[in-house]
């Protein structure tokens, strides 16, 4: 995200609902310092990666809770 612009503040603060298909790239809607609103447009090359590495975090966040469970017993 460093090559569209964004502060590191601003990158902790994204959620997967900020992200939003646009063409043949994607957009971020990004909230950075004094509650400003801005829109980044990403080009079609990182939008793919950003595609990919949001599918392995939905995987590995649900490997996790099914681990979570296995640990509680329930």
């Amino acid at each position: 995200m460093y090559g569209c612009g964004l502060r590191v503040s601003e990158v902790i603060g994204l959620t997967w609902d900020d992200f939003k298909k646009h063409g043949d790239g994607g957009k971020c809607t990004v909230f950075d310092k004094g509650s400003k609103t801005r829109i980044i447009l990403i080009l079609d090359r990182l939008w793919q990666q950003v595609k990919e590495f949001e599918k392995y975090h939905r995987v590995k966040q649900h490997q996790n809770l099914e681990f979570q469970f296995i640990l509680s017993g329930k």
